[in-house]
This record gives structure tokens, C-alpha cells and sequence, in this order.
């Protein structure tokens, strides 16, 4: 992440309907608003450690996940409820 000047990235488990609820929402608001999005499969069994290390080390208890990196600071929120406008706020 320390590479990405601003970006956002998802945390999901494919299929969980949380995700499925949450997940498009980022999308339009990466689409719509021109923001490179990256997606985390949390239950990726190939990638299970690094993945686990990942969330560990920034904070990433539950999925669905939005980890937004702007200008070096890294923040992260896990509410399925965002809707697009409070995604947008939580941006920045």
C-alpha cells in the first residue's frame, strides 16, 4: 500500500451477502469518482497468511472492508451500511 499515492481497496468473502450489498457500492464510487479500487479476497486459501498478516497489521477486523489510502494516511472502516454518500465522506 505504501507504493499507492490514492487508492481504495475491498475486504470480502465472495458470496457473503454483506459483501454483495457493499461491494457495488464501491465500485460506482471508485467508477464514478476515478479512484484505483483493489479487492481482497478475505478467504483467498492461497494468499490465507498473507492475507491474515494484511488485515492484521492495518486494522481490518471484518469484512466487508474499505481501506482508503490518500496522501499517506491509511484509514479503514467496516460498515456494510455506508451508503455511496458516506463512502464518498469517509473518502475524503
Amino acid at each position: 500500500m505504501n507504493r499507492c499515492y490514492s487508492c481504495l481497496a475491498s475486504f470480502a468473502i465472495i458470496g457473503y451477502s454483506l459483501i454483495d450489498l457493499f461491494v457495488p457500492k464501491i465500485v460506482e464510487v471508485a467508477d464514478e469518482d476515478e479512484f484505483e479500487l483493489f479487492h481482497l479476497d478475505s478467504e483467498d486459501f492461497d494468499h490465507w497468511t498473507a492475507n491474515k498478516e494484511f488485515r492484521n497489521k492495518y486494522d481490518i477486523p471484518t469484512v466487508p472492508g474499505l481501506m482508503v489510502v490518500k496522501n499517506g494516511t491509511i484509514k479503514v472502516k467496516c460498515d456494510s451500511k455506508m451508503t455511496k454518500e458516506e463512502i464518498r465522506e469517509f473518502i475524503g
